[in-house]
């Protein structure tokens, strides 16, 4: 099992989602509990006698504690299971948006049968630490193709800065990875007019940049990446699909090899 698994942050119940009020009900149909009560009605036994009721409880019967580890585990386990048979149900059906969209820029060999999805805001900064070793894995393996997914959710200056990036694109395919590694090496958060600045620097006109960010199908088509996240559980950038994978967060170059490894 990978470490970062999206499919592995489940909303579990566990008993810190027990109120007082729930632990007091359970108890009270617990007749070994009962019998420490000579009073045995809800409204009389308070908050502070219940914890130390309880505490003594788990104290001397400490297995109890490692039956309920147990039980969460088995639960977790059956989550787990659940939730990545969803994943790879969405990333089926979803295939050609996912892998093949034609508004996704591509790193690496664009013809690789080895094939990273990566969700990223120009204003992430795990997304910014993170393009190294993307650029460092295309150089490890020539049959990787890294898919460059924009994912425009912190905020109105990434919209406006994935759109510029966007039409760049558009008007100069052959500069846009210049485009690119310049905003995500920024370390000072980026807007619409550092991106023109940048896009200009670049050789791009600037009133016909201006006139382009008017073009509402660009939100569009960002919406539907964002839509594609949420179905896969992911709320964050960066985020990376691998074959049926989904990562969400930070991860670490050598947890990104192994899966590729394991994908050869």
């Amino acid at each position: 099992m990978y470490p970062f698994l999206s499919n592995a942050q489940t909303k579990e119940k566990t008993l810190d989602h027990l109120t007082i009020e729930n632990l007091k009900i359970q108890l009270l149909e617990d007749s070994a509990f009962l019998s420490r009560f000579s009073d045995k009605s809800t409204k009389n036994i308070n908050d502070n006698y219940i914890r130390q009721i309880v505490r003594d409880y788990l104290l001397n019967n400490p297995e109890i504690m490692i039956e309920m580890q147990l039980i969460l585990q088995e639960k977790f386990e059956q989550s787990h299971q659940k939730e990545a048979e969803k994943q790879t149900a969405i990333i089926k059906s979803l295939e050609k948006k996912i892998f093949q969209s034609p508004h996704d820029a591509i790193l690496g060999n664009p013809d690789g049968k080895i094939v990273l999805v990566e969700f990223f805001d120009y204003n992430c900064k795990h997304c910014k630490h993170s393009y190294s070793d993307l650029i460092s894995l295309t150089q490890e393996y020539s049959d990787l193709r890294i898919v460059i997914k924009d994912l425009p959710i912190l905020g109105p200056d990434s919209m406006a800065t994935h759109i510029i990036a966007q039409i760049f694109r558009k008007q100069f395919p052959d500069k846009y990875f210049q485009f690119h590694k310049k905003l995500l090496m920024s370390q000072s958060r980026t807007n619409e007019e550092k991106a023109i600045k940048m896009a200009v620097f670049l050789g791009a006109n600037e009133k016909e940049l201006r006139n382009a960010i008017q073009d509402s199908s660009l939100q569009k088509l960002f919406q539907e990446n964002i839509q594609i996240a949420s179905a896969l559980g992911i709320t964050g950038a960066p985020a990376y699909i691998i074959g049926d994978k989904v990562f969400i967060g930070a991860v670490k170059k050598n947890v990104l090899q192994t899966v590729i490894e394991d994908t050869q």
